[in-house]
């Protein structure tokens, strides 16, 4: 059977670890390792991990020496799957996979010998996700996928981390796996390894995952990290999937997209110096230098509503200081 490298990247998980390492434990599919990567916790993580670490040999215990961002302990946790492992596999430690998921995952991509991701319906709550795809096919080209995305055909292809399933040896080929300077590197890191192969799912619920606090998937909401990391992933992927006249329009409408929302966010005062700092920042990053001009002509072309908002704000300082 294809060895399986499982990897678990923690940091203060007391509270579902114990659920995500059994629900690991109890896979039908038993030809494994299981690897949990402690990432400096200060509550009880590392006396939950050395509890199951003893009762299961397949269980490895990695101990950060200092603590370090949520995406570089990914990182970590991939630099340590084994040299034998055909597949690797993620559970974050808020999640849970169901007892066949890694017997069905492998099997599809064993019968796929073209497959290097593959995902699954998963659990977010109540409702079932990544139920966009077309239930009568189970594999699909890298090439049609990553045109799916680029494209904004399917709004959620990947899913978490937790959700998909990748051979192991693209990931080792290409450390570090996931781009420390993309916010969304495992989006990335989906369409990187599609780029040579292709992608295959499983029109089941294998996985159930919750919505992170305290990490960088935080900061989304307030730096809107989605259009940087979409601009990152098109500028570096997208030639791969995109005739040359495609990527160019791709990339300028989603600029277009991107400058009106900084537009916005500066008529409204939504933002301060780290919300600009960040975006100058990625967007030098990106190759796309940010262009104040463009910014300020971007202004007229907000909907009416968003501009009447900013003249409203402005006369209520205006009538509050008179009073």
């Amino acid at each position: 059977m294809p060895f399986v490298s499982i990897v678990t990247p923690v940091f203060n998980g007391e509270t579902h670890l114990r659920a995500c390492i059994e629900s690991v434990l109890n896979q039908t599919y038993q030809d494994w390792e299981y690897i949990i990567v402690d990432n400096c916790s200060r509550d009880a993580t590392p006396a939950i991990i050395q509890e199951y670490a003893r009762k299961d040999p397949r269980v490895r215990i990695v101990k950060n020496r200092s603590f370090v961002g949520i995406i570089e302990n990914h990182n970590i946790a991939f630099s340590q799957i084994s040299p034998r492992a055909e597949y690797c596999k993620v559970v974050q430690a808020d999640d849970w996979i169901y007892p066949e998921c890694i017997e069905k995952f492998v099997k599809i991509c064993e019968e796929n010998g073209t497959v290097t991701l593959a995902s699954a319906k998963r659990m977010i709550g109540e409702h079932v996700g990544l139920s966009y795809l077309p239930p009568s096919r189970s594999v699909f080209s890298g090439r049609e996928i990553g045109r799916a995305f680029f494209f904004d055909e399917w709004p959620d292809i990947f899913g978490s981390p937790t959700s998909y399933f990748l051979k192991a040896g693209p990931v080792r080929a290409q450390q570090p796996f996931y781009n420390p300077d993309n916010l969304f590197a495992d989006q990335e890191a989906c369409i990187k390894i599609l780029r040579n192969g292709d992608f295959g799912f499983i029109h089941d619920v294998l996985s159930l995952s919750r919505r992170q606090e305290g990490c960088e998937s935080s900061k989304s909401p307030y730096l809107r990290v989605s259009y940087p990391a979409f601009l990152w992933t098109l500028v570096n992927h997208g030639r791969a999937f995109l005739t040359e006249g495609e990527y160019h329009e791709r990339v300028r409408m989603h600029l277009r997209r991107y400058y009106l929302v900084m537009a916005r966010d500066l008529v409204n005062f939504r933002r301060g110096g780290k919300y600009w700092r960040y975006h100058l920042d990625s967007l030098r990053k990106a190759g796309c230098p940010f262009n104040v001009f463009r910014l300020l002509a971007t202004i007229p072309q907000l909907p009416k509503e968003k501009r009447r908002n900013r003249e409203l704000s402005k006369d209520s300082k205006v009538s509050g200081k008179g009073s």
